[in-house]
């Protein structure tokens, strides 16, 4: 699995960096990522999962997209929080997997196409 990019709009945990949107293009082959204490650098680290997002560590309107190459495959896949909804999708190759937009789809598919759980991404 190689990680493309990664988008995260209102993200509430870069309380230092004052941006509404973070884009990070990972197609270096060194990327060095610096911070103070309590800057958000772990809370990246946490979204470069394919995992869905939470809902709570964004305000309202907000979204995570990741980009990842993986077993000669393209994903893209969002958590996005509109309103009172949270949609999720999993795009492969330009086709969407996860047409009920369900959480639970979302980790299913996480799990299948790349055998990753919370319980095994917590470890």
């Amino acid at each position: 699995m190689k990680i493309i990019s990664v988008v995260l709009y209102k993200y509430k945990r870069f309380p230092l960096l004052g941006a509404k949107l973070i884009r990070i293009d990972f197609t270096r082959k060194l990327n060095l990522i610096l911070g103070t204490n309590g800057s958000g650098k772990s809370s990246l680290m946490k979204e470069l999962s394919p995992l869905p997002a939470l809902r709570d560590d964004f305000y309202a309107d907000g979204f995570k997209e990741i980009v990842i190459e993986h077993n000669n495959s393209q994903y893209v896949l969002r958590s996005d929080f509109k309103g009172n909804q949270a949609l999720y999708s999993f795009v492969v190759d330009g086709e969407e997997l996860n047409t009920a937009n369900l959480i639970t789809t979302q980790k299913y598919l996480c799990e299948t196409h790349f055998r990753l759980t919370q319980d095994i991404y917590d470890i």
